[in-house]
């Protein structure tokens, strides 16, 4: 899972999302990459920029030449490129944010590793499933969306520069999960300890059994900070993400489903599954969410039931005020009414989709 990380760790820095590069399990960085990555994040803001436009004008003059398409869609591809382009520029700026805090994440992590190592622990398989087919999403859509530019015949750079820029989307949110993913992997490995230690009451058949409790309570303060400090690095990120998302599933579906009446073709179902991996990709960044809100909160009140010292009972206290975590997505506190709350908008979308697709055909 390390390597599979690292690879992609390799490409973002390749790509200028971080400066940081992977070296023998620690972040380092210099000036030399300090450079390059501030280089190519210039390079790319100024060059996209212009790309941006004139492909989002390319995409008008198609769309006033099909029959199918209301003048008021016309100006749409421009609306898309923009808000891209809009997002692409936050993720590079907020970079030097990112950095920081992923340096204090390694830090956990390797923390994470040393303590499963010596307690003899291996990762659930769930959470390894999860990391697998997320990284299975963000590899389709990357070379997916080279592919898709392939299609549309424009020049070598003008597809490399646009699979990037795809690319930076896509990866920054492939950072977003693996952060959580790393807090849920710490969150299971001190539920399975308390369990542990918890198997015959106050944990008389542990040595220690109170430092060990306090060390536990003391990690699990350090993840939900940490937690905490993902949500706010990366708060307005996601929302301008999910709205990016939004439009993209908005007008690729409409488009998608006026080129089906056309006739199916290999261009439209390679699109399609693009549509159909990136939905699954945002979806398994609400599931991380949700997991570490649970993880989060599970109560452990029965562990105070013993006499505990002062040290201990000082390290339930920090845990105690640890317990209230509030992850937003969306710009919503991730919750039971968040999460209705968001399908409910992606229902009105779809159906706000479908009922113009309906006025269309009946003119």
């Amino acid at each position: 899972m390390e390597k599979l990380v690292g690879i992609y760790h390799g490409y973002a820095q390749l790509i200028g999302l971080t400066s940081y590069r992977i070296v023998g399990g620690e972040l380092k960085k210099s000036r030399m990459t300090e450079a390059y990555v501030l280089a190519w994040n210039i390079g790319t803001v100024f060059i996209l920029a212009w790309m941006a436009w004139s492909a989002g004008y390319e995409d008008i003059k198609e769309m006033m030449m099909a029959s199918l398409f209301p003048e008021m869609m016309s100006i749409i591809p421009l609306v898309v490129y923009s808000v891209n382009y809009a997002v692409i520029v936050y993720i590079l700026i907020s970079r030097p944010y990112r950095d920081s805090m992923l340096y204090d994440l390694m830090d956990i992590t390797n923390q994470l590793s040393r303590k499963m190592a010596l307690a003899g622990r291996k990762t659930n398989l769930k959470l390894k499933k999860l990391l697998y087919l997320k990284s299975f999403a963000l590899t389709y859509l990357t070379l997916g969306s080279f592919i898709s530019l392939l299609f549309l015949k424009k020049g070598y750079f003008e597809v490399t520069l646009m699979g990037i820029a795809y690319s930076i989307l896509n990866v920054s949110n492939y950072f977003y999960f693996t952060s959580f993913w790393q807090i849920v992997r710490g969150y299971d490995f001190v539920d399975q300890e308390i369990k542990n230690l918890t198997t015959t009451k106050s944990g008389s058949h542990v040595e220690n059994f109170e430092e060990e409790l306090r060390d536990l309570w003391s990690f699990h303060w350090t993840l939900s900070r940490m937690a905490s400090r993902i949500s706010r690095v990366y708060g307005v990120q996601m929302i301008v993400s999910r709205t990016e998302y939004v439009l993209f599933s908005v007008v690729f579906g409409y488009v998608g489903i006026i080129c089906m009446f056309q006739g199916l073709s290999l261009n439209i179902l390679h699109v399609g599954l693009i549509y159909l991996v990136r939905t699954l990709d945002f979806f398994l960044i609400d599931v991380i969410c949700d997991m570490t809100a649970r993880y989060q909160n599970q109560p452990k009140h029965e562990l105070v039931e013993g006499e505990l010292n002062q040290k201990a009972l000082s390290a339930y206290l920090i845990y105690e005020s640890s317990m209230r975590l509030d992850l937003k997505v969306c710009g919503l506190y991730f919750s039971n009414r968040g999460r209705w709350l968001e399908m409910m908008g992606a229902i009105a979308c779809h159906a706000t989709l479908l009922l113009q697709f309906h006025l269309t055909l009946s003119k």
